[in-house]
């Protein structure tokens, strides 16, 4: 099964429409019924947008769009702090430099919840979705203490501790 079935089969299952999808979901009918023919996947936001208006685990469909287990229900951040994370980084990507309009630039927590980090501002940085997969599949493998974000974070603050 991929993530296109899945999601017509949860939205079927609970009665509901593509267009109440839409509706309930703010993503657009056609680009609901692009994913669910596998032409587009949605971006990490659409999805939790999904997984919450169908009521369903996210395990299943963080697996299908290759995302693996490392997601756990990740929480939409707030637009605030999200916006004020892409001024202060320029609209880039940290790790490789790719640059929003022309790529999907988003947020991610440098120090993961994981291992006690925190929503803040100091504690998220601009990132694509390509080098936040790597990173976190690194995580996952390495260890947070040799990840490269981890270690300028820490040696940031280092800096601000002793001024």
């Amino acid at each position: 099964m991929n993530f296109g079935e899945f999601l017509r089969s949860a939205r079927v299952k609970r009665k509901i429409t593509l267009r109440e999808l839409s509706e309930i979901t703010g993503i657009s009918f056609s680009q609901l019924g692009k994913i669910e023919r596998e032409e587009h996947k949605p971006t990490k936001e659409n999805l939790l947008k999904i997984i919450n208006s169908l009521e369903i685990d996210s395990e299943i469909p963080l697996r299908l769009l290759g995302y693996g287990m490392t997601t756990n229900k990740k929480e939409i951040i707030d637009p605030l702090i999200r916006y004020k994370v892409l001024v202060r980084d320029n609209f880039k990507c940290k790790v490789c430099g790719k640059e929003a309009p022309r790529f999907a630039v988003d947020v991610d927590l440098i120090v993961p919840k994981t291992f006690g980090g925190e929503v803040t501002v100091e504690n998220m940085v601009g990132i694509c979705e390509e080098c936040s997969d790597g990173r976190t599949k690194f995580i996952n493998e390495e260890g947070l203490e040799k990840e490269f974000l981890y270690t300028k974070y820490k040696l940031r603050n280092l800096l601000k501790d002793t001024n």
